[in-house]
């Protein structure tokens, strides 16, 4: 007997007795909310990408201030003064997806294109290893303790350089090498040798500052996509697209 009807018969008896067994039997099943993702994605960026410390050390800062002696002992310092317009949502193309899952697959790095400014300037952007990212938190971190950088902008341009030279893997059909070893600075007896990749950072200061801020602007959304994914890890439906209707 459905409820409906036992609801009636009740009533007619003048006495109604209706149980939770009852009510679920008539409700209609509950729709899974969860639906496999198809085509693009927007998605908001967790705060390891907005909080990333090399990253945001490269964005605009007070250019006349000069950097707070605690730097000798926290060369990340200056970026509490991190100013950054950049969105708080990304999208996420199927395209995107298929390039992070076989970056993890085959072990090589994590590479996507980009274009702006109409198409005019289009490259490609490429993750980074932890040797590199030790490299630069190393050397960035020798430069303050030497006082070779010693305002905000001399700091935000130059780890902003040293990134782009580890990330950026072609620009407009020219490709561009990874990081040059050796990762560190290297002492034989009295002669101390600079690291291979300095002048791999080096060659972006004399380029337009337009350019400069153009490419990283790019390479901040290329790092807020990856990040996005790496916490997606656990989501299947985010990784299994529901299956094309197309022929």
């Amino acid at each position: 007997m459905d409820l409906k009807d036992k609801l009636a018969a009740d009533l007619a008896k003048g006495k109604v007795n209706i149980s939770a067994k009852d009510v679920a039997e008539f409700a209609p099943p509950a729709k899974d909310k969860r639906e496999a993702v198809v085509g693009e994605v927007k998605t908001a960026v967790p705060e390891e990408a907005k909080q990333d410390d090399m990253i945001n050390a490269g964005a605009k800062v007070d250019a006349g201030k000069a950097l707070d002696k605690n730097v000798m002992e926290n060369p990340m310092e200056p970026l509490k003064d991190v100013y950054t317009s950049l969105p708080d949502e990304v999208v996420i193309t199927p395209d995107d997806r298929e390039r992070f899952l076989q970056s993890l697959i085959s072990g090589e790095r994590f590479v996507l294109p980009f274009s702006t400014f109409n198409g005019k300037l289009q490259g490609k952007f490429r993750s980074r290893s932890q040797i590199e990212s030790n490299a630069v938190i190393t050397r960035i971190n020798w430069e303050c303790r030497s006082e070779r950088i010693n305002t905000g902008i001399e700091y935000s341009s130059r780890i902003r350089n040293m990134l782009l030279a580890a990330q950026l893997a072609e620009l407009n059909g020219v490709a561009y090498e990874l990081l040059k070893a050796p990762y560190q600075s290297v002492k034989d007896g009295e002669k101390l040798t600079d690291p291979g990749w300095l002048a791999q950072a080096e060659q972006w200061e004399t380029q337009n500052e337009g350019l400069i801020t153009a490419l990283y602007k790019q390479l901040q959304i290329f790092e807020r996509k990856y990040w996005v994914m790496v916490n997606s890890a656990d989501d299947q439906n985010f990784w299994n697209p529901a299956e094309s209707t197309s022929v």
